[in-house]
């Protein structure tokens, strides 16, 4: 009966709801994890900062001068060496003694053997300062080069903290690139499920309808042998029908789960077109800032080599640290921002920003940390600082 058959399509159909595929963004969720866990586990042990940290140490460890006789090997050496040098002194001193007698054993020759010793021991003494100015020269030469050590480890961890820098960007950004990725690609899930949700209950909703009408069909049926041949003739018209109908509604059916299914994957393809768009052209914007200031690093070799003269808005456009003039500070700037596409003013102690600080000293003593952030700005373009002059306070601040 064909009741039967379709109770059978709506009970397999409600046992078979749409079923949850593993979406596309759960990989590049993983992924975005994996960069972001690489992002934050970065070893700076490796790095020059624990050889500084030990030359710094043994710098100050050397630093100062405490000098002690009886610590000294040398001295101690030295006047074993010239206690026994007396000793000479005295033996000799008898002996001219006794040969100066005539061939007799002088009484007075142990009192001159006696003076003379005493006399070379107490001459001793004089060596010391000269023992002493050789020992400070010793240690103030081991603490120049514990210091120049000092220097060129903290030249090195500079340089390392450098490249850790353009390292951690470039993770950042491809962290940055996954996430976008990863948000434009979970959208597309969403709206997948929703087509296919929507195609399930249209699906469901004529499944039942077409049930219901095979019902009253079969109830027409079972009172068919009491019919007039009119009767079955329209009986028999709406069977016809019937099956015209379930035939449309089958076509129906499919040309909807195409449809869905094609404005499910344009949907998908133009949102990851729409991605790949904003990533080439935040790439490009890049490129772009990178290609300017590698020009503008050209140009202010081109200046301090005498190649090229500097004119009035090229001077205010390479001057990056606004100190007034374009020189090989200025240089650095733009080569490094030529690798990052972005401008790193360095931090340095410059004389006026050090008239500001000692100020605030004067007028807040111990006051001058509880200084709010918006006063302090205040007060920084009161006193007109630089860029460099500026950073360089925040960052005393810690802002």
């Amino acid at each position: 009966m064909a009741v039967g058959k379709e109770n059978d399509k709506l009970y397999a159909l409600m046992n078979q709801p749409p079923a949850a595929s593993s979406p596309q963004a759960a990989a590049q969720a993983a992924q975005v994890a994996a960069a972001e866990q690489a992002a934050q586990n970065i070893d700076y042990s490796r790095t020059a900062d624990a050889r500084l940290d030990r030359a710094i140490n043994e710098y100050l460890s050397q630093s100062g001068f405490n000098y002690d006789v009886s610590r000294d090997k040398n001295y101690q050496e030295f006047a074993k060496e010239y206690s026994q040098n007396a000793l000479s002194g005295r033996s000799a001193a008898q002996l001219t003694a006794n040969q100066l007698s005539g061939g007799y054993t002088p009484t007075y020759a142990d009192a001159v053997g006696s003076a003379v010793q005493s006399d070379i021991e107490a001459n001793r003494a004089n060596y010391t300062p000269a023992f002493r100015a050789a020992a400070q020269q010793e240690a103030a030469a081991r603490a120049a080069q514990a210091g120049q050590s000092a220097q060129i480890y903290n030249t090195m961890a500079d340089t390392d903290y450098a490249r850790g820098r353009d390292t951690q960007g470039d993770r950042m950004s491809f962290l940055s690139y996954l996430a976008n990725r990863y948000n434009t690609e979970r959208q597309a899930d969403v709206q997948r499920r929703g087509f296919a949700g929507d195609v399930y209950r249209s699906q469901l909703s004529g499944a039942l309808q077409n049930a219901t009408d095979a019902r009253g069909i079969d109830n027409s049926r079972y009172q068919f042998d009491g019919q007039s041949a009119a009767s079955r003739a329209k009986l028999a018209v709406d069977a016809n029908e019937f099956n015209r109908k379930m035939e449309y509604t089958a076509a129906k059916d499919a040309y909807d789960d195409r449809i869905a299914a094609a404005q499910a994957a344009a949907a998908a393809e133009k949102e990851a077109a729409a991605a790949e768009k904003e990533a080439n052209t935040a790439a490009k914007n890049l490129e772009t800032q990178k290609k300017k200031y590698d020009k503008n690093a050209w140009k202010i070799q081109q200046i301090l080599s005498g190649k090229r003269k500097l004119s009035g808005d090229m001077e205010y456009d390479l001057d990056y640290n606004k100190d007034g003039k374009v020189d090989n500070t200025d240089l650095s700037i733009a080569q490094q921002a030529a690798k990052t596409g972005q401008v790193q003013l360095p931090v340095t102690a410059i004389d006026k920003a050090n008239k500001f600080l000692s100020s605030l000293r004067g007028h807040y003593g111990n006051k001058m940390n509880s200084i709010s952030q918006k006063t302090l700005e205040s007060l920084v373009e009161r006193y007109k600082l630089s860029d460099s002059d500026a950073a360089y306070v925040y960052h005393y601040f810690g802002l």
